[in-house]
């Protein structure tokens, strides 16, 4: 299972993740406005969800939350969770996954960079979703 979260100076992003998911195909909508896709055999061999949260930045220590506002000011939060299987879903997710303005990606374990510098690693090869800051 995997977690991490996308930080954007963009108030709504279901539209960029709705056409990155689209390549796994078609997203379900669920309350709340979570969007999940499934992997064409069912659950068991992946899926990837996202959901906006409005209350993040409270998880955040004071610090983190003081990096993260020197790049955006208004930062709105979006939970991206799933299980990958035969198919990638979080690399594949973000490789395809473009957006203006500025954002930010959360592995879940400590660290943050920008979307840029997780599809470098990405295309290097490495395990950015357990990388420690």
């Amino acid at each position: 299972m995997f977690t991490f979260i996308i930080i954007s100076n963009i108030v709504d992003i279901s539209s960029n993740v709705n056409l990155a998911f689209s390549s796994f195909g078609s997203p379900k909508e669920e309350d709340g406005g979570r969007l999940i896709v499934e992997s064409i055999n069912g659950m068991q061999d992946g899926w990837i969800a996202f959901q906006p949260i409005g209350d993040a930045q409270y998880d955040y220590e004071k610090d983190e939350l003081y990096e993260i506002k020197k790049v955006i000011k208004n930062p709105s939060f979006y939970l991206i969770e799933g299980r990958d299987g035969i198919e990638n879903f979080s690399n594949e997710f973000i490789k395809n996954f473009n957006c203006q303005g500025e954002v930010l990606i959360d592995n879940d374990h400590g660290k943050i960079s920008d979307l840029m510098t997780i599809k470098n690693y990405i295309e290097l090869g490495k395990d950015w979703l357990h990388l420690k800051s």
